[in-house]
């Protein structure tokens, strides 16, 4: 089964990895430092969430707490940074984290958040030490497995094709979200998935820039176009009268005025009707929806994989997409990520694309559960845009396990997919 995004907001694969470690010391490392760093991210990633302001970028950090432009980048990094190996290198010293942390206390954030942040503190500083003499020693061992040098090559590449795309095609935008809740009911051989997804701060730079924020369609693995489940919007008051829903509590005011047609791809393509062009023009634009019965449940014939596919059409800064996956379903699993070039416009099976895999580096984080994790100063306000998609629908959040995968600057044109095993149905006797 197949859920395509078509958002300009993903590029992943895989990362090829130099190591000059022990392979006996590697898994301990790692194993160490992702869970150390998945405390430190989001207590991090609330202790900024709480700072007065709009901080979504580490200049932001600098102005708001008066600290030196490093510390900022450094502690911004900690909290958006999805990779716990790439993150840490990241981690500031004691004086430096000290300073950091005092500036956030005189802004009058919440001794907990900060105390919070401090013990995350204390626990990487316990890694260093168990696995190191120094910090120095410490650094040099991530960084031979990170392989931090080629990545900030393909970063600086990413970049540059990014102005110079907002440039051709006129408009950009500053984050792109995609959010999928998948859940299981033990009576039925389906899934239900809901979407929480959008745009933050898009806009044109000429008023014949078409702002489409987004298509959907839901396909068998065979490019099977499905059209026998039902769509509702997670927002009663948000639908509109060509079929989209909106979040109107989490969208810029006024509320963006769209358009959307139905493709005979099976595509529906949503544009935004904006006015003005720079930053008159930007608006905040979140839908989100529940397709029930979307998929099936266990593999079959025409379905072995669950895939959700991004196909990145505008350029963007930086993409957040996250996928929540019921506890009964495929339990603790990380999905795979791959990226397809689509400079030649196919639309075939990904099996058939094998040749058009593109070397890109980022990857996917376990998270944890629910909604409390998915703080990121890159979408304000998400971890309530997600709670309230489990209040409108009745599902239990702390039973969702949390995978996020966030990259600055995708490439575009290209197709990206989050894809894991769909699991063998039980045998009768066994069935839920």
């Amino acid at each position: 089964m197949l859920l395509w995004f078509e958002f300009p907001l993903i590029a992943i694969g895989g990362r090829n990895v130099s190591m000059t470690l022990l392979e006996s010391e590697i898994p301990s490392l790692q194993a160490d430092v992702a869970s150390v760093l998945r405390r430190m991210r989001p207590a991090f990633a609330e202790l900024i969430a709480a700072l007065p302001g709009d901080v979504r970028r580490p200049a932001d950090l600098k102005h708001v707490l008066e600290i030196d432009a490093k510390l900022g980048w450094q502690v911004f990094k900690i909290a958006t940074t999805p990779d716990p190996i790439a993150a840490s290198s990241h981690v500031p010293g004691r004086t430096s984290m000290k300073r950091f942390l005092d500036a956030a206390a005189s802004r009058m954030v919440s001794p907990a958040l900060i105390e919070s942040a401090s013990q995350a503190f204390w626990d990487f500083e316990e890694v260093v030490g168990r696995h190191a003499d120094d910090r120095g020693s410490f650094d040099s061992m991530i960084r031979a497995i990170a392989g931090d040098e080629s990545d900030a090559i393909d970063l600086q590449s990413r970049r540059a094709a990014y102005r110079a795309n907002s440039r051709i095609w006129g408009l950009q935008a500053r984050t792109k979200l995609s959010c999928l809740i998948v859940n299981v009911d033990s009576m039925s051989d389906a899934v239900d998935i809901a979407t929480v997804h959008g745009c933050v701060d898009l806009r044109r730079f000429r008023r014949d820039a078409s702002l489409i924020i987004a298509s959907l369609r839901v396909s068998d693995d065979d490019d099977v176009v499905r059209r026998s489940f039902d769509r509702h919007p997670l927002d009663p008051d948000g639908r509109t009268k060509e079929g989209v829903s909106l979040l109107t509590s989490f969208c810029s005011r006024p509320v963006p005025k769209i358009h959307s047609t139905r493709m005979e791809s099976g595509f529906v393509r949503t544009e935004v009707l904006a006015r003005g062009v720079g930053n008159t023009s930007a608006v905040n634009l979140l839908m989100g929806e529940v397709s029930c019965g979307a998929g099936p449940r266990y593999r079959d014939e025409e379905n072995r994989w669950f895939v959700s596919r991004a196909m990145i059409r505008q350029p963007v800064e930086v993409l957040i997409h996250d996928l929540l996956l019921h506890e009964d379903w495929v339990g603790p699993t990380v999905p795979d990520v791959l990226v397809f070039g689509d400079h030649r416009a196919d639309m075939a099976s990904l099996e058939d694309r094998q040749c058009d895999l593109l070397p890109l580096q980022a990857s996917v984080m376990y998270l944890g559960r629910g909604s409390s994790v998915l703080h990121t100063p890159d979408v304000p306000n998400h971890p309530a845009m997600v709670r309230y998609a489990f209040d409108q629908l009745g599902w239990e959040q702390e039973r969702f396990h949390v995978y996020r995968c966030r990259i600055e600057y995708p490439v575009m044109p290209s197709s990206a997919v989050l894809r894991f095993a769909l699991p063998e149905a039980p045998s009768i006797g066994g069935r839920p």
